[in-house]
């Protein structure tokens, strides 16, 4: 549900709410703009998302992008 909703909202325009949409910014990703920032961490366990910073780097180290050792 969270994926959906962020990138239906990216592309109506709007700012995504769970911060899953990602842009990448050189060997790391960011997330792309989101509303209440400071709300963030609690929208996302509301839905067990996972903490925003195990998120990036789970993205980077399947992208190959960065080693973090989480799949070692």
């Amino acid at each position: 549900m969270a994926l959906l909703t962020d990138r239906t909202r990216l592309k109506a325009g709007l700012l995504q709410r769970y911060g899953t949409q990602l842009r990448q910014q050189g060997d790391r990703f960011t997330i792309q703009p989101v509303e209440d920032p400071d709300g963030l961490a609690e929208r996302r366990a509301a839905l067990c998302l996972l903490p925003l910073d195990l998120y990036l780097m789970m993205a980077e180290e399947s992208s190959g992008l960065r080693d973090h050792g989480l799949f070692d």
